[in-house]
């Protein structure tokens, strides 16, 4: 259902916000999909392995699902390999999808996975992976909070089933 369609994940991240205190970090992302197409089914978002509920607060647009290992398998098909990371779901059905929250959390610049709704028996995904060489090495893991600033950004995606 995604396989011909637009797929874009744009973010920003800023440290600038004073309104959630203790929590000095606002994330906010967009996953927004054209065309007539299956709805948003789940996303992940890499966190580091110790970043737990009690690092965020203020979501809105979304559900957090679970925080912790996200195993690929059925639930997650065609995921290239377990990461750490917070599931979301959108809170209302959607091609757009607009959530944000605060966090006492740094950016961890890592992997992202969704799956459409299926439709049909049709699921597809799209994520990002680790490619070398165009060797796709499946998702990168990183070994703890980097101390890079907060920033914007936007990534054309591509979509598998």
């Amino acid at each position: 259902m995604w396989l011909n369609q637009t797929l874009n994940l744009s973010w920003e991240v800023t440290d600038e916000d004073p309104s959630q205190p203790g929590f000095p970090f606002k994330y906010s992302y967009r996953l927004s999909i054209t065309g007539n197409s299956a709805q948003i089914s789940h996303l992940i978002i890499e966190a580091s392995s110790n970043f737990s509920a009690a690092d965020y607060t203020g979501l809105t647009g979304a559900i957090v699902d679970a925080i912790g290992w996200q195993q690929a398998g059925p639930g997650n098909p065609s995921m290239p390999e377990n990461i750490y990371g917070i599931k979301f779901f959108p809170s209302v059905g959607t091609l757009d999808m607009q959530w944000s929250f605060y966090s006492n959390r740094r950016p961890v610049w890592g992997d992202f996975y969704a799956k459409c709704g299926a439709v049909g028996g049709i699921q597809n995904v799209t994520y990002n992976f680790n490619d070398t060489g165009g060797v796709k090495n499946g998702f990168l893991s990183p070994d703890s909070d980097p101390m890079g600033p907060a920033s914007s950004g936007s990534s054309w995606l591509n979509t598998g089933w």
